[in-house]
């Protein structure tokens, strides 16, 4: 929706801002368990028939776009977060934070996921997902007031390592060791699975991360899960795998036009030079990587 008023002899256009936040995915622990996915966080009114990841009473809705403005005082910062470090056990992944520091108040965050085996207890607070269990470790669960994904999968003395939460559902859904599956979106035109879980192991068993960008047990991530979000693989008798970063995607009329600070990887095929135009009357920016935090502005 596009509104527009005088301001000092400027032309201020008011408009919905749509969004797609993934935060970094969870390390996977080296015994056993795989990491979860970075919380998934949607604001939209027009992608009617997606969510925000999630289980609890109030969560996986879609929220709203955020009401935004081309005056040239509002300053918005974008972090993006990275994946989380394997180990044992693997480490949380970071943060993505799309904030206002000037202007009406704004202030995401999608959550990184929780590493691997990473929980002695079960304090998970401020994760995106769970990070799947093992022995002395129990898996991560995903409190109400930041649950933007599902948890991890409990370890099981005689299948070992659980799966990390994904966005769409829990980590051991589709068997024991399975990341859990992540969560379609077609913000850019394209419609993509991100957010999966990693996959848990045990022994000479090592399972398949969720689908969506879900790390392998015993593989390294391919280029094809780049900023999918997904949670790192568990290792047994082998190296552990890293999480995947996250993404964020801006989506505005296409009579508005983003510009960002220098440091920040964007556009169709990350040139920094050209918005996804695929879907009618909208500017599409996918946002692939970020030094540090950096700032847009709309015009």
């Amino acid at each position: 929706m596009l509104a527009t008023k005088s301001l000092f002899r400027n032309i201020v256009t008011a408009f919905d801002l749509e969004y797609l936040l993934l935060g970094g995915g969870g390390g996977g622990g080296g015994n056993d368990a795989g990491g979860g996915a970075g919380g998934y966080r949607l604001g939209s009114d027009t992608l009617t028939s997606e969510t925000s990841g999630g289980s609890h009473v109030g969560a996986g809705d879609r929220e709203s776009p955020v009401a935004a403005d081309t005056a040239s005082h509002n300053i918005y910062n974008i972090t993006l977060g990275a994946g989380g470090a394997a180990g044992n056990p693997g480490s949380t992944g970071g943060n993505t934070i799309f904030a206002s520091t000037t202007g009406p108040s704004v202030n995401l965050i999608a959550y990184g996921g929780g590493g691997g085996s990473y929980l002695l207890v079960g304090d998970s607070t401020n994760i995106g997902s769970g990070g799947g269990g093992s022995v002395g470790h129990v898996a991560g669960v995903v409190t109400d007031n930041t649950d933007q994904g599902f948890n991890g999968g409990a370890y099981q003395a005689s299948a070992k390592g659980g799966g990390g939460g994904g966005a769409g559902e829990a980590g051991n859904t589709d068997g024991q060791r399975m990341g859990g599956d992540g969560l379609f979106s077609n913000i850019t035109g394209t419609n993509i699975q991100r957010g999966g879980g990693g996959g848990g192991a045990a022994h000479t068993l090592y399972d398949g991360g969720g689908d969506g960008g879900g790390g392998d047990a015993d593989t390294a991530h391919p280029s094809s899960h780049d900023n999918k979000g997904g949670g790192g693989g568990g290792g047994h008798n082998i190296t552990a795998r890293p999480g995947k970063e996250g993404v964020i995607v801006l989506k505005v009329p296409s009579t508005v036009t983003a510009t960002f600070e220098a440091g920040v990887t964007w556009g169709s095929d990350g040139s920094n030079s050209t918005a996804i135009v695929s879907v009618t009357g909208y500017n599409i920016y996918n946002i692939t990587a970020v030094t540090t935090t950096k700032t847009v502005t709309f015009s």
